[in-house]
């Protein structure tokens, strides 16, 4: 920011520009409240009942005082100007201040409404709320068997399928994954799905509040005899959940 030394100056000369100087360098500070936008409510303003309390607005990038009073549906930014006579000449003051009404200007009317939705959090508020996503209970991992699952045998519905009880809440349920094994333990294939040439082989299909489907291409790549031991389990199933 730019500086003007005032200490240990006498007899400083108090002229236009030097006032000129200090309202562009205090100027810069309002500039800060673009980070949080150009129209919101920067502190109080607090509503109670059928009103609204004093407080400080950003308007328009302007930052300014609110009058208080019966809650309205338009916010309005009152400029009063002000001429005052300086010998043979005169200056121009205007202040900026925001209170309930309608302007002529449209330009200088802001709904309520979406103001008082755009308050700023104060550092500490969003802290809190840091903290509480932080703390957020995580996810666990229940893992449950497929069991066996002859894959080379054919139902007559097209896909050959298995359903897994899972014992869960399917409302808490996030993410469900697997493995399904050969019968010879030399791979395994990663579930939620499995693909040769762009096509879908085995997947985890469907949940319900109490099964896990998984089914395979009827001619695919399972169905073979290198996954047709009934004995064997077939694979696991990782299931994510809220606690």
């Amino acid at each position: 920011m730019d500086n003007l030394k005032l200490a240990g100056e006498q007899d400083f000369a108090l002229t236009v520009d030097a006032l000129a100087f200090m309202q562009s360098s205090y100027a810069l500070l309002e500039q800060l409240g673009a980070i949080a936008g150009v129209n919101y409510i920067l502190s109080g303003c607090v509503v109670t009942g059928g009103s609204a309390a004093s407080g400080y607005m950003v308007l328009n990038g302007i930052l300014m005082p609110f009058t208080g009073g019966a809650i309205g549906t338009t916010v309005k930014i009152k400029e009063t100007v002000t001429v005052v006579a300086v010998g043979t000449g005169s200056r121009e003051e205007t202040v900026y201040n925001a209170e309930f009404g309608t302007s002529g200007n449209p330009a200088l009317n802001f709904n309520w409404g979406a103001l008082d939705a755009a308050r700023i959090k104060t550092n500490q508020a969003l802290n809190t709320l840091i903290d509480a996503i932080n703390t957020r209970l995580p996810l666990t991992e229940t893992t449950i068997e497929i069991g066996p699952w002859d894959m080379d045998t054919t139902t007559g519905d097209g896909d050959e399928f298995i359903a897994v009880a899972h014992g869960l809440d399917l409302s808490k349920i996030r993410q469900v994954e697997g493995i399904i094994y050969n019968d010879a333990m030399t791979i395994g294939h990663l579930l939620p799905t499995v693909r040769v040439s762009g096509d879908i082989q085995v997947c985890i299909s469907s949940i319900s509040e109490t099964l896990i489907y998984l089914e395979r291409l009827t001619g695919g790549a399972f169905d073979s005899s290198l996954f047709d031991d009934d004995t064997m389990n077939r694979g696991y199933i990782v299931i994510k959940h809220l606690p």
